[in-house]
């Protein structure tokens, strides 16, 4: 039996102390209550960590608050939102510290799908953003951006929209209840803060609007976030560059990630600058600065040859990088000023394939279409590259099902050209298509598409062995764990 509470007068006449007491009363009551609520989320809990069973994604429903539970063994490292019936203090853990509220003022502890959400965001969405591992202690998103993040509503219920959008797809089903509740009160907050003249391009305004503009990048359809993606664009003008926006850097990383990504997916050209690199001191790096693109504005000569030499000089790069990455990423983790600079370097090399047009000039023969095609091919492979390496994706993510499209386009079409037209490449163009292919049968769900593909390269190219395949593959961006043995 609960304990039973009951106003007692004690001075009829004036009421005052009987006012008083009521207020004593009413205040021990919503305490007993809230600590009732607690002790029967807590007993929840130990009882979802015993069972050691999740409902499948079929059988949830949207009032179920195993909807979006972890397996098990994350359940363990990921579940600190504990509130103590002494203190009332709500606990997160960011990468490797703790973060209290000791008031649960944030919006986290609103509903009950609040803390999971936001556990989600660092445990599954930050490793696909920026590849190192959350719980780094300097990781400039799990730790840095989102100890900004608790620190406005505004923050959160974008972040909280964003990891639902996620939660979704990854269960493949339409937008739930929650996503739609979080995506309501992420508008209704960018409205409020909009209405407020002294509010027009916080950051917090802007990461809002960024994760309306964002959903595409999830689900794949970004035609919907044309309209987020120009007022985003907008507010990054207004505050003189995305180079100074807040967050010590780590919210202008997230938004150019972001718009890369959209980008990508659309076909279209970043609509958000990159952010400056600037030289870290460290020894990893050295290699880095002797390509003029990643610490300045560039502008080179808009021609076929040009780009060719730009895309090579790209992959070149990527390669360079995917090695510093597998040989010293205990280094590349210990400071947040490595990290950054090394997902900005990334980034910028993102940014230059994407914004690159291969033109074929005017009056060109046959060999300059095909060589078009070609760098086409190549473009996407150095994006898949760049994904496949440097972030946590599954095969079936929206920017590498996109990327795995275009290439196969691309493909397809220098194949047509070449049988329709008689066109031909050089050997170095032949090579570097090889290498396309053979990227794009590594990295595909339906890898088979790309064997007759691979085979007509080879016998073009007159390569006898799996050690002259290594020899050429390796020429471009190659790790060792992308298995020659298969494509041979």
């Amino acid at each position: 039996m609960g304990a039973t509470w009951q106003f007692i007068s004690s001075d009829p006449v004036s009421g005052k102390v009987a006012t008083k007491n009521r207020g004593i009363v009413r205040e021990a009551a919503m305490r007993a209550y809230r600590g009732s609520q607690r002790l029967q989320r807590q007993k929840q809990m130990q009882m979802r960590r015993s069972s050691h069973k999740r409902l499948q994604p079929t059988l949830c429903t949207h009032a179920d608050p195993d909807w979006l539970a972890p397996p098990p063994d994350e359940l363990n490292k990921i579940s600190k939102a504990n509130t103590s019936r002494s203190n009332l203090m709500l606990t997160l853990e960011i990468g490797s510290a703790l973060a209290f509220d000791p008031f649960s003022t944030t919006p986290l502890y609103s509903r009950h799908e609040g803390v999971m959400l936001f556990t989600h965001f660092i445990y599954n969405i930050v490793p696909t953003i920026q590849a190192f591992h959350h719980q780094s202690p300097q990781h400039p998103l799990s730790t840095i951006l989102v100890s900004y993040i608790i620190t406005d509503p505004l923050f959160i219920d974008a972040i909280l929209f964003h990891a639902a959008v996620h939660v979704d797809m990854t269960h493949g089903r339409p937008w739930s209840q929650t996503t739609w509740y979080y995506r309501g009160q992420l508008i209704h907050q960018i409205r409020e803060r909009m209405n407020s003249s002294q509010d027009t391009a916080s950051d917090a305004l802007i990461l809002g609007i960024g994760a309306l503009g964002a959903c595409g990048n999830i689900t794949g359809d970004v035609t919907q976030d044309s309209v987020h993606r120009e007022a985003l664009q907008h507010m990054i003008r207004v505050r003189g560059g995305i180079d100074k926006l807040g967050c010590q850097g780590t919210l202008s990383t997230f938004l150019s990630i972001g718009d890369l990504i959209s980008a990508t997916i659309s076909g279209s050209k970043p609509g958000v600058e990159c952010p400056r690199l600037y030289s870290a001191p460290s020894p990893l790096f050295d290699g880095l600065w002797g390509y003029d693109f990643l610490t300045k504005d560039c502008n080179f000569e808009a021609s076929l040859e040009s780009s060719g030499m730009r895309i090579r000089e790209i992959i070149q790069l990527i390669s360079r990088l995917a090695t510093i990455y597998r040989t010293s990423y205990k280094v590349l983790s210990t400071t947040s000023s490595h990290m950054t600079t090394f997902t900005h370097a990334c980034c910028a090399a993102e940014h230059q394939l994407l914004s690159l047009e291969v033109i074929p000039p005017v009056g060109s023969d046959s060999s300059s279409a095909a060589d078009v095609l070609v760098y086409e091919a190549a473009r996407n492979a150095a994006l898949i590259c760049s994904t496949y390496l440097f972030r946590r994706l599954r095969p079936q993510a929206a920017i590498l099902v996109s990327l795995q499209q275009a290439l196969r386009h691309s493909i397809m079409a220098c194949d047509h050209d070449s049988h329709e037209h008689g066109s031909c490449v050089s050997m170095g163009s032949m090579r570097l298509l090889l290498w396309s292919i053979c990227v794009g049968r590594v990295t595909a769900l339906d890898p088979d598409w790309y064997k007759v593909c691979i085979k007509s390269c080879i016998s073009k190219l007159k390569i006898q062995s799996e050690r002259e395949l290594r020899v050429c593959l390796e020429g471009y961006i190659w790790e060792p764990y992308m298995d020659v043995e298969l494509i041979w």
